[in-house]
């Protein structure tokens, strides 16, 4: 042990520095702390760093869904400063504690609003972060919820179709009987007048009878033409209606296949994923305690040499600045022991103000003393001096 009475105090490197600056410890302190100190706060420093990268990349993937790759690299980096700056903060705000390796009931009541800030931002960087591990499955089901979205649209379109459609199919059948019924005139008029120009019917030839059946005859056929015509024309309407039906599911199926989903797609998605709720579930959690982790380690540390020398040094500049410390010196409310501070330098300035003011007003009081013995003098040497009268005829 005799090489320990010279033993030198570790050299941090600048990265190291920096570690301790990112969990908010003093490097002035921990430099002359021993290893043991320098790589528990170098861990927690890299700890807080690790979650303000997490925050850029989660923040910068949701604007890339979002956005845009540029939006998403403007975003992201400052999204991720914040997060660093909070969680640098609830680290280096939260105290040591009863200084024990292990977390009283206490302790954990009074770090609950920290745990909680924590918590709250390991959520928001999960959330974006685990469409980012399981965006193969995500895609999946997405492009199964789009086929969905298709057929139900596909039923809504079809369904406000029903009913034109319905009612032209019906003119179409009647219009299609009247033909039928045109056509059948037609053949029966045509058969009488074969009849009657082969003297079936009666006197053969082109007489006055045959001549008033074939006008008969073409006035059918006109009819028989007309119905056709209407039907033909009916079937047209029935046609373009199912092409604009069609061309409406078309265009409404390329948009839904075409749109890209969106971040809250994305997530209803993740949760419909088959057997996604224990994966997910875990890495959420998985961030929400690297978030909560520097809270809890900071609970769980026992007191060391920096702890010590941190102590030392804030007393030692309460001293400097004239504050004296009397520890556990009386009781609070609760029966706890509560150090007392007394201001010595703002004390004495008190002190030194209400004795000035003291002083002084007891000059002034014998100055005015002073003055009235003289002017009584005055008086009882002169009292006409002091009395003027007025003349009231004046």
């Amino acid at each position: 042990m005799n090489e320990l009475k010279n033993y030198q105090f570790p050299e941090p490197s600048a990265v190291s520095k920096f570690f301790w600056w990112c969990c908010g410890a003093d490097a002035q302190i921990l430099a002359r702390c021993s290893w043991s100190d320098h790589v528990k706060y170098f861990c927690l420093g890299g700890i807080v760093l690790a979650t303000g990268f997490m925050g850029m990349l989660s923040m910068g993937f949701a604007m890339y869904i979002i956005f845009n790759i540029w939006v998403a690299c403007i975003i992201g980096p400052i999204w991720g400063l914040i997060v660093f700056n909070l969680d640098r903060f609830i680290v280096s705000s939260t105290g040591k504690g009863d200084g024990k390796d292990t977390i009283s009931k206490n302790e954990l009541v009074n770090a609950l609003p920290r745990l909680f800030m924590a918590g709250l931002l390991g959520l928001t960087i999960s959330a974006p972060l685990e469409i980012y591990i399981f965006d193969k499955e995500i895609q999946l089901q997405v492009s199964i919820r789009k086929d969905e979205r298709v057929t139900e649209l596909k039923t809504k379109i079809q369904a406000r179709y029903v009913k034109e459609l319905a009612e032209l199919d019906a003119e179409k059948k009647r219009l299609d009987k009247i033909y039928r019924e045109k056509e059948q005139q037609v053949k029966e008029q045509d058969k009488q007048l074969n009849d009657e120009m082969s003297g079936n019917a009666g006197a053969r030839g082109y007489g006055q009878e045959a001549r008033k059946k074939e006008a008969r005859l073409n006035e059918l056929k006109g009819e028989r033409d007309a119905a056709l015509q209407k039907t033909e024309d009916l079937q047209k309407q029935i046609d373009e209606k199912i092409k604009q039906r069609e061309d409406e599911v078309a265009g409404e199926k390329e948009k839904i296949l075409a749109s890209a989903p969106g971040l809250l797609e994305r997530l209803l998605a993740l949760e419909d994923v088959p057997g996604s709720t224990i994966p997910v579930l875990m890495v959420r959690l998985l961030f929400i305690f690297i978030e909560i982790a520097p809270v809890l380690f900071k609970l769980m540390l026992m007191y060391s040499p920096y702890d010590y020398l941190n102590d030392n040094v804030s007393k030692i500049i309460q001293v400097r600045q004239g504050i004296g410390i009397k520890e556990e010196f009386y009781k609070d409310v609760k029966g706890g022991l509560v150090d007392y501070r007394a201001h010595y330098v703002p004390n004495t300035i008190i002190d030194i103000t209400e004795k000035l003011l003291e002083r002084q007003k007891q000059l002034s009081n014998r100055i005015i003393d002073k003055w009235a013995e003289g002017e009584e003098k005055k008086i009882d040497a002169d009292p006409g001096k002091y009395i003027k009268l007025e003349d009231p005829t004046a």
